[in-house]
């Protein structure tokens, strides 16, 4: 999984390679899809289909893509790069073949790709595009491309691709039970149903987020892996789910099952839980919704990287409005936590999830649940008495977020502390005078009339949350924003 390489041009074909079929004749497309259907059907029963062993190539494209853009040009577009990423592996980074005109005399005897085998959707809940493809590859040079990673980019079509290679015949390991009260452990559960595209390694926090593909529903997924060093292997499930422990993995097992209950628009979903043990040690499994912001200058994951790529370089009537959007889409989901007695520990712009909604709309999820803080029954008491210091904690959140919309400094989280303390105290005039110098000498990207005093009043609110001034409640700030109401009130 960890090879890479990179190819910058994908559609300079030669010439045998093109595909000459106009978008708006659906009569020649169809004919085409016929014809294509038919060689494939002659392939599978001839004798050279012996010849050729079968693989998953799952891509993942970043387009500006419109709702009158037609499929059927993705899928050439899917076929096309398959084709160049097996040409360019074998011509170049493998030596299989000498030259680039031995490797066409022998083009066709080494993969065969079929239009019916593409499929091309959107991940749930967002504009994010993918295909999976199934293609046949001569078993004799199946294995150069086995778990391989190639990323594509045809930046005159500004499209960029990337495609994960696997062999579909997996080996799956047997799921098997020692007993009744054992049950509940779903040893082999995630080898079993996801594929792996790639995975990120915390350390400090011991566990692994695994972005995953999942063949059951043609889904692409995360999966966060959390070591449990502090439950028994041996543990049953009366242990589980009967406990008074104070255990922080036992908490963190109970965070899990009320997570995947939670469900809004503006929080991450977590679809499933379930626990493993392997080399005695147990380990939880959470599925949790893939989100991902899908713009080809860069494939952001959480809101500071969106507001630094994105919303930097936005004119101010079109940022202030996106900013307004995006506060009330947090506040409604810090809301309906609070609802659910869930209380975010970790607030900040690393732990927001941005994404294109299927309407198009920007659309942002609250995440990093696991340090949240939920309270059972026995707890109760204790909630009703810290929530007021939970809420001006979610207040303070709220300001920070909104400084770093209206403009992103790079650089290390204490440089941007810096950023939020001297708003916090210093008069806001001499404030923004201060932080418009910090822009023109640090911030590349801004917009060329950007001066933070062309949100002032923005400036303002985000003041008055930082030091805990004009608001009590959420819903306070969310209405204050909605009716755009005037700043200059705020006892700053």
């Amino acid at each position: 999984m960890s090879s890479k390489f990179y190819i910058e041009e994908v559609f300079d074909e030669i010439q045998n390679e093109k595909l000459d079929i106009p978008n708006t004749d659906k009569n020649k497309i169809m004919l085409t899809l016929e014809e294509n259907l038919k060689e494939k059907n002659d392939f599978l029963l001839s004798e050279d289909f012996n010849q050729f062993q079968q693989l998953l190539v799952i891509s993942l494209i970043t387009i500006n893509f419109s709702s009158d853009d037609p499929f059927f040009r993705h899928i050439t577009m899917v076929v096309k790069a398959i084709k160049k990423a097996i040409k360019k592996r074998l011509t170049q980074d493998t030596n299989y073949f000498q030259s680039v005109q031995e490797y066409k005399n022998q083009q066709s005897t080494l993969f065969k790709i079929f239009y019916q085998d593409i499929n091309i959707g959107f991940i749930t809940s967002t504009l994010q595009i993918k295909s999976t493809a199934f293609i046949f590859l001569n078993k004799s040079i199946a294995d150069s491309f086995m778990n391989k990673k190639i990323s594509i980019e045809q930046k005159n079509e500004r499209v960029r691709l990337t495609l994960s290679f696997f062999n579909i015949n997996i080996q799956k390991e047997l799921n098997v039970q020692q007993d009744f009260k054992n049950q509940f452990l779903r040893n082999n559960k995630f080898k079993n149903e996801f594929i792996v595209l790639n995975e990120e390694l915390d350390q400090q926090k011991q566990s692994t987020t695994f972005h995953v593909y999942k063949p059951m529903d043609d889904q692409i997924y995360f999966v966060k892996r959390i070591q449990l060093q502090g439950i028994p292997i041996n543990v049953t499930f009366q242990d589980i789910f009967n406990t008074k422990s104070s255990n922080q993995d036992y908490l963190t097992i109970q965070e899990a099952r009320i997570l995947q209950r939670i469900s809004h628009p503006n929080i991450i979903r977590h679809y499933d839980w379930w626990l493993e043990s392997k080399n005695q040690q147990l380990f939880l499994y959470t599925q949790i919704e893939y989100c991902i912001y899908p713009g080809y200058i860069s494939q952001t994951k959480n809101l500071l990287s969106y507001s630094y790529f994105y919303m930097n370089p936005m004119p101010s009537e079109q940022k202030s409005k996106l900013i307004i959007e995006i506060m009330c889409q947090i506040i409604s989901g810090l809301e309906y936590l609070q609802q659910k007695q869930i209380i975010h520990g970790d607030l900040k712009p690393e732990s927001i999830m941005v994404t294109t909604s299927i309407t198009g709309e920007i659309q942002v999820m609250l995440a990093d649940l696991n340090h949240s803080y939920s309270y059972f029954e026995d707890m109760q008491k204790q909630f009703k008495q810290d929530q007021p210091q939970y809420k001006q904690q979610s207040l303070q959140a709220l300001g920070v977020l909104l400084m770093h919309l209206i403009l992103t400094f790079p650089g290390e989280p204490t440089l941007r502390n810096n950023y939020v303390s001297k708003l916090s105290n210093y008069d806001i005039d001499d404030s923004l005078s201060e932080f418009d110098k910090w822009a023109q000498k640090s911030v590349k990207n801004r917009h060329k009339e950007f001066s933070f005093f062309l949100y002032k009043n923005l400036m303002s609110l985000a003041k008055s949350l930082l030091k805990k001034q004009q608001f009590n409640e959420l819903h306070e700030v969310r209405t204050f924003i909605q009716n755009n109401k005037q700043f200059d009130h705020l006892l700053v």
